[in-house]
């Protein structure tokens, strides 16, 4: 964590001055480089692809823990309002079934970041009511189902594919 909260902050390049003319690196700052660019891609691999496309270009793992503090957890209360209207309002329009229900859990995820989780339920009513004209069968016989039983957002996502493939 030292890496990443700036308490083991990188060494220098070089060692001195006559190993820097030699192009020669200091040892240390090979290994905590390696131990940086690890963390970067732990980061980087457990982030959605639309976060991800935000610290592109950010060359450690401080500045892209940075950035993403302050893009999710120090986000303001008109912030989280803002995303919550958003995924309650968002239309699918012409987007393919699979961008919409990804953009849709990316906004999910932007809320369950800041500690506002969103529920099943309620995320699978979001996506209902963004869904094109094409979908109204499904709606209709979800609705119909969800009376009976209810449904993880895993499984409505599955179901709501096969559907658009069929």
């Amino acid at each position: 964590m030292g890496i990443v909260d700036g308490s083991n902050p990188c060494p220098s390049q070089y060692s001195s001055d006559e190993l820097c003319d030699q192009s020669v690196f200091n040892s240390a700052y090979v290994v905590w480089q390696y131990k940086d660019q690890t963390v970067l891609g732990w980061i980087v691999s457990s982030l959605s692809p639309s976060i991800v496309s935000t610290i592109y270009g950010l060359e450690t793992s401080r500045l892209a823990w940075q950035d993403l503090n302050l893009r999710f957890v120090a986000l303001s209360t008109s912030r989280i309002s803002l995303i919550k209207r958003k995924l309650q309002s968002f239309q699918q329009g012409s987007m393919s079934c699979q961008s919409f229900q990804d953009e849709v859990k990316s906004l999910s995820d932007e809320l369950l970041a800041v500690g506002k989780p969103v529920e099943d339920f309620d995320l699978i009513l979001s996506v209902l009511n963004g869904l094109n004209s094409s979908f109204h069968s499904f709606v209709t016989t979800y609705m119909l189902f969800a009376k009976e039983k209810s449904m993880s957002f895993s499984d409505f996502h599955a179901e709501l594919l096969n559907y658009d493939l069929m």
